[in-house]
């Protein structure tokens, strides 16, 4: 599995590169599907030397995985920040719904994403990243006395993989409204986290 390095983000020179990749990719990503993406491009459009990225990245699956845990640790901090998640239902929940509002601001990069041939590669780099995350945070939640209903991994896993393929099927079919998928989703969590 992917292994990303830890990066000093208080290094100001280092903040400022991964800046410069963030918004390059992303202004590329809009553009252009993941697989037409190489790291000269996106060293050439951040402004940056293509050494300096491997000094911090292997490739450009690893810049992926980084960029994935960047936006899991925003989303992270922006439900820390609320008053009402008192349970971690509450967490999850909101999580999801802050996972499909951060998509739908990217609808362009996400119809790139759902139609790349590397759409299988990126969605496993996806869930590797969130089922980690996931499993931090449901050991967490566990130490403070939630239940889980098996394994600590296997509940992650069935988590994190059912909840990544309802979205991704949300995002290709729209087959229903956002409101009822939270719904659903908060649904069937309430039953795997009592």
């Amino acid at each position: 599995m992917m292994n990303v390095k830890k990066i000093n983000k208080t290094d100001l020179r280092i903040t400022k590169t991964i800046g410069k990749l963030r918004q390059a990719f992303s202004s590329m990503m809009a553009d252009m599907p993941f697989d037409q993406i190489t790291v000269f491009d996106l060293c050439e459009k951040a402004g940056i030397r293509r050494a300096t990225f491997y000094k911090h990245f292997k490739d450009k699956y690893d810049f992926l995985s980084f960029i994935v845990s960047l936006i899991q640790e925003d989303i992270v901090k922006k439900i820390e920040s609320l008053d009402n998640i008192n349970t971690p239902l509450d967490f999850y929940t909101r999580y999801i719904t802050e996972i499909l509002n951060y998509l739908n601001g990217i609808g362009e990069i996400v119809s790139n994403i759902l139609n790349s041939p590397l759409f299988p590669e990126m969605l496993n780099i996806i869930i590797y990243r969130t089922f980690r995350s996931l499993c931090k945070d449901l050991y967490d939640d566990e130490s403070r006395g939630l239940k889980l209903p098996a394994e600590l991994g296997v509940t992650a896993g069935f988590i994190n993989g059912g909840i990544s393929h309802i979205i991704v099927n949300f995002l290709r079919y729209k087959n229903t409204t956002e409101a009822e998928l939270i719904s659903d989703i908060r649904a069937i969590l309430g039953k795997i986290l009592n």
